[in-house]
């Protein structure tokens, strides 16, 4: 376990209330759309649980092969508008340095910590982000992974990996909290629920880090996906996936928390053209874990129109289980997808990357994402681009807000993007970072592509997103 330093002062309030019943006429319960309301002085907290790591005994031979490893690492704080004084961000209890309108700090190594904004400092229109990116030319670990930093939660999804031989998974679990949580874990596969036995349950101590492994525990599975979940306290989580294929380096990602319910997007889904257009067509996976089958409907966006995705009506997931999904046949591009289901399902996409039958592959999984006004979100001086689609009718218009490797800011970006569709807005080289705003709530993730040893690697990173903006479930009300 790493210990977690935080500078955040936690205030206890405890109120008293009473209940008065009445005997009042019966209706029939409407469903109403509850928005969590944030105090504009409450200090924003982010989480940050470490780097990839080597978790195989014994991989490819790398004697003669030059990985060329990197680790490094950014921390970012600033205003929505990006203009104004920089706000006062802390980094595992240290100050974050300040120029102009950004808190902004690059390092090597990886973060584990707490990034958070002074308490008592209006935070309403504050942004945070943070991340360590590694990156691998060649070798076991070859490819890209962004571990972003996160705001800790009481129920996430990680729809993504497989189990058994030639893939390794870790959860990375970050407590930021004063007193230990308890975090269950549940996993699911291909026929059902798969066992986890003593590690169904752990226990994470106070203002700590921990990573469990699940190699050896889960059995054999081509698809899984892991809901974490607390009773009390939050933590963030992710779960690291390295995969081999023989001898071959078979992609490196983490997948990260992603949305659950009956209507999902999902943001950053790229299909690419030519002789390996096959190779790396991105793969849809759905988790229903219910009790009744869900039938699912998908919706692709390009940068068009939504239309229905062809073979991805009335799909049946049978309860307690995990089915993928060939997206073969999507146009070369950025996609969003949009899953309809009768019941509460979980979501994500495999993207891949692959020269050749016969060259090595890199991976990442997307997530489902809320809508969202305002973010930031880092993916290290990689080529890149924010992808992001509308989650209300009508059209939305993005401004974007590069942030140079020196922290300095860079030519904004607008675009305007039709109803139901996908726009990519393109960051120049350099930028390590973007800040975004929109006019109305947008699904959004970045996306980036880089050159490594036989090929190109891949990640698909989400970017922080506001409590504030966040709509939580829907509550019945009598």
């Amino acid at each position: 376990m790493q210990r977690l330093i935080s500078g955040v002062a936690v205030l206890a309030v405890a109120a008293g209330s009473c209940v008065l019943a009445l005997a009042l006429p019966h209706s029939d319960p409407i469903s109403v759309a509850a928005e969590r309301v944030v105090s504009s002085s409450e200090p924003i907290t982010i989480v940050c649980s470490g780097g990839l790591t080597r978790t195989f005994e014994s991989g490819l031979d790398v004697t003669d092969v030059n990985e060329d490893v990197s680790v490094d690492s950014w921390v970012l704080g600033t205003a929505d508008t990006v203009g104004g004084a920089a706000p006062a961000v802390t980094f595992a209890g240290d100050d974050v340095t300040t120029a102009g309108p950004l808190a902004f700090e690059a390092s090597t190594g990886a973060l584990e910590g707490v990034v958070t904004t002074q308490a008592g400092e209006n935070t309403e229109h504050t942004l945070l982000a943070g991340g360590t990116l590694h990156v691998a030319s060649d070798g076991d670990l070859r490819g890209t992974a962004m571990n972003p930093c996160q705001s800790a939660s009481m129920d996430q999804w990680l729809v993504g990996s497989q189990s058994g031989v030639g893939t390794s998974n870790e959860i990375l679990l970050a407590n930021p909290g004063l007193t230990p949580v308890t975090v269950r874990l549940a996993a699911y596969g291909s026929v059902g629920r798969l066992d986890l036995g003593s590690y169904s349950q752990v226990t994470v101590a106070a203002q700590t880090s921990q990573r469990v492994s699940l190699d050896g525990i889960v059995e054999s599975d081509s698809r899984i996906a892991v809901h974490v979940t607390t009773d009390s306290g939050a933590v963030a989580a992710s779960m690291q996936e390295i995969t081999l294929d023989g001898a071959r380096a078979a992609g490196v990602s983490f997948v990260t928390p992603g949305d659950s319910g009956t209507d999902l997007i999902i943001p950053g889904v790229n299909a690419t053209d030519g002789e390996t257009a096959s190779l790396e067509a991105p793969t849809l996976r759905i988790v229903n874990p219910g009790s009744e089958p869900a039938t699912v409907d998908v919706y692709t966006r390009d940068d068009d129109e939504e239309e229905e995705l062809a073979g991805g009506q009335g799909l049946t997931v049978a309860p307690g289980t995990v089915l993928d999904l060939s997206l073969a046949g999507l146009s070369p591009g950025f996609h969003s997808l949009r899953l309809s289901s009768s019941s509460e399902i979980a979501a994500g996409v495999e993207l891949h990357r692959q020269s050749g039958d016969t060259a090595p592959r890199d991976i990442a999984w997307a997530a489902a994402r809320p809508g969202q006004e305002t973010g930031a979100v880092v993916t290290g001086p990689l080529h890149g681009a924010l992808v992001v689609t509308p989650t209300t009718p009508g059209e939305v218009t993005v401004t974007a807000t590069p942030i140079d490797a020196d922290g300095s800011l860079l030519d904004e970006i607008t675009a305007t993007v039709p109803d139901a569709s996908t726009a990519s807005l393109s960051l120049p080289e350099g930028a390590v970072a973007v800040v975004f705003r929109a006019d109305a709530p947008v699904a959004a993730a970045a996306v980036t592509q880089s050159t490594v040893t036989d090929g190109s690697a891949i990640d698909w990173i989400a970017p922080f997103a506001p409590d504030s903006q966040v709509l939580t479930r829907r509550v019945a009300v009598q």
